[in-house]
């Protein structure tokens, strides 16, 4: 059975995009091609990947949060056998759960034999309790059987509260039988690695793309490998295929 890997999450900043990207590349190397959709309405970061090949919604001038845009989203993953990935803005998340909650989409959700798994970050720092509450709303609203993906952020700060850590607190708790896998986004020297996949991440470019590009020198290209395998490896023991 294909997948529908919606990232979500409430709050900006937190590398919603990055995550959808990673998922991308990672579905592509399996030997099909994801049916990949943005449904950010200004941003449009993940439709910026020129070698993903990703889609927007129909989105009406006057209204960003048009059901209609979020109809034509259900009816492309409807109509593909592919693994879906759905990147959800900030602005839109909210938006979407609502549909995806409603009457108006009931019928379509029963009729598309996706599953659905549902990629959220929790980012550290000041933003942690609220990406973690933000985790549980979520959780609260999907219907049960839908499996949650937690990345870890810590690149705004520690992911912890008073000393403990996600897997400790009420909001990990409450939902633990749903989450599928819990991954870690590293922790990366802002003068090497880091840098690296800031690269990456401005220009738009996904692994396959930079490494082959003859201006990135061997030593980049090396750290570029690295970096894709260590987060495919994550990927891979989450069983996200």
């Amino acid at each position: 059975m294909a997948k529908v890997h919606c990232v979500m999450q409430a709050k900006g900043g937190t590398g919603k995009s990055l995550v959808a990207a990673l998922l991308a590349q990672f579905l592509a190397r399996g030997g099909a091609e994801p049916l990949c959709i943005d449904v950010d309405p200004v941003n449009a970061t993940l439709s910026g990947y020129r070698g993903l090949a990703v889609q927007t919604l129909p989105w009406h001038a006057s209204n960003f949060f048009d059901a209609r845009a979020f109809d034509a989203m259900l009816q492309r993953i409807a109509q593909t056998s592919r693994n879906v990935v759905v990147d959800s803005s900030a602005s839109a998340c909210l938006p979407l759960l609502h549909y995806l909650a409603g009457p108006r989409a009931r019928d379509r959700l029963a009729r598309i034999c996706h599953r659905w798994v549902v990629h959220t970050l929790v980012a550290g720092g000041p933003a942690f309790l609220d990406t973690l509450n933000g985790f549980a709303q979520l959780a609260a609203r999907w219907p049960e059987a839908t499996r949650f993906v937690l990345w870890l952020n810590p690149y705004w700060g520690a992911l912890s509260h008073q000393g403990q850590g996600v897997e400790a607190l009420p909001a990990y708790q409450e939902h633990r039988r749903r989450i599928q896998a819990l991954l870690r986004l590293p922790a990366l020297n802002p003068a090497t690695d880091g840098r690296t996949l800031a690269g990456l991440l401005q220009q738009r470019l996904t692994f396959d793309e930079a490494m082959a590009m003859p201006e990135h020198g061997l030593l980049e290209r090396q750290r570029m490998k690295q970096l894709q395998r260590a987060l495919f490896a994550q990927l891979d023991m989450a069983m996200v295929r």
